[in-house]
């Protein structure tokens, strides 16, 4: 009888572990702001999408700007853009 309660308290610990594992492993969301101090060409975006790449573009009155998670690549009429004010995609 008393190794049915060890074997049952074992198993309830073991249960109870594995929840607060999992509680302790959930993503938090992240917000981050990017300016003109980190390579956007303006601070003022219009229309922001990500490519099946992963990157993410961004359309903004000063050209279109693509993100790789560290670095803007910014394109604009001196680049073939018709205009360098992009509303969206």
């Amino acid at each position: 009888m008393n190794s049915k309660k060890t074997t049952y308290t074992a198993l309830s610990l073991i249960i109870l572990l594995s929840f607060t594992t999992c509680d302790a492993q959930k993503l938090e969301e992240v917000s981050v702001n990017y300016t003109m101090r980190d390579g956007l060409p303006s601070n003022e975006v219009y229309h922001i999408i990500q490519d099946k790449a992963g990157y993410m573009w961004f359309a903004t009155n000063r050209g279109v700007s693509r993100f790789d998670g560290n670095e803007f690549k910014t394109y604009t009429v001196g680049n073939g853009l018709i205009s360098n004010v992009i509303f969206k995609f």
